[in-house]
């Protein structure tokens, strides 16, 4: 019975905190193979590298935790940018193209909530559609080249300037990932969301208005999605209508690696917290030992591939447990 309780107990922490293991691993190898990976200005770089993702995951994580999928999440991105960048060469000031940008995110998640919940619309379906519609908008826009004239300078000032060597963009997100954390973990609109992920018949029977909150958290995916291309306007200090899609990838593989700790199972934000920080040490390692920069889109569709083989093992365990 001893022994019983020993394996149960290892097999626990293992499950909860195994990934700090893979973490801890990947920072002694690649410091190792390289001694200026554990610098300063390296994990500098990681961090600011993992900034728009990160905005992006956030995003990401009020859907998964209903239990949908948004195809959409990717062109967003270069939608809310491409907004921002109009507007700055149509010489809107910092506040008109900042208040645009997220608006957009906003009414592209309403918009999707609302295919999807009131219309009935199966999620894949109707996110690419939208997804597709955002991309002509953003060509539409752009005219097919780079937008880069009159950028507002507190938008490049704020997502350039760095306290004690880090960029502010990440302290932004920090803060932001403690709130959302709070939010999904301590408050009933987070524990509603979750309840309708797990059962969305029990949390309609339960009293909880599922409609409204299904397309809130579209609208929560909107916002900071739009986040990330506030990040990626000012650091560009240009709208590129190409960039965006390729963090549609990126921020789910981050997500999905989230329920293989702490709270196996679950998609959880202490989980994306260290998945951020997993993944890109693991490609700036790789970088640094000489893998090419084509790398990263099989490096993050590997990680995705295993992340979802893993959170389906967990789940099934969940249930059967």
């Amino acid at each position: 019975m001893k022994k019983i309780l020993q394996e149960t107990n290892w097999k626990n922490i293992r499950s909860r905190y195994g990934m700090l293991l893979v973490f801890a691993i990947i920072i002694v190898l690649f410091s190792v193979l390289n001694p200026s990976f554990l610098t300063l200005s390296n994990w500098s770089r990681i961090l600011i590298g993992q900034a728009v993702i990160g905005s992006v995951a956030l995003g990401a994580i009020f859907i998964l935790v209903i239990g949908e999928f948004d195809m959409s999440l990717g062109y967003m991105t270069a939608f809310t940018l491409m907004v921002g960048g109009y507007l700055s060469e149509k010489g809107c000031q910092a506040m008109a193209v900042i208040g645009a940008m997220f608006l957009a995110g906003v009414l592209a998640g309403l918009l999707n909530g609302c295919l999807i919940v009131l219309l009935k619309i199966p999620n894949a379906v109707a996110t690419m559609g939208t997804g597709i519609c955002m991309y002509g908008l953003t060509l539409a826009m752009s005219g097919g080249r780079v937008l880069a004239l009159n950028i507002p300078g507190i938008v490049v000032e704020i997502c350039n300037s760095r306290l004690l060597s880090i960029a502010l963009p990440v302290y932004i997100l920090a803060i932001l990932m403690i709130i959302v954390y709070f939010i999904l973990e301590f408050t009933p609109f987070g524990k509603k969301l979750y309840v309708i992920g797990g059962n969305e018949r029990t949390a309609y029977l339960s009293g909880v208005n599922t409609k409204r909150y299904r397309i809130a958290a579209f609208m929560a995916a909107g916002l900071f999605v739009a986040l990330g291309a506030v990040f990626i306007l000012g650091q560009a200090r240009a709208a590129n209508p190409q960039r965006g899609p390729e963090y549609l990838m990126s921020a789910y593989a981050t997500v999905y690696l989230s329920v293989t700790v702490f709270r196996p199972g679950t998609f959880n934000l202490r989980g994306v917290a260290l998945s951020l920080l997993l993944l890109g040490a693991g490609f700036k390692g790789l970088s640094l030992a000489g893998m090419p920069y084509w790398f990263e889109n099989v490096f993050y569709g590997i990680v995705l591939a295993t992340a979802m083989l893993t959170a389906n093992k967990e789940t099934r365990a969940m249930k059967a447990g």
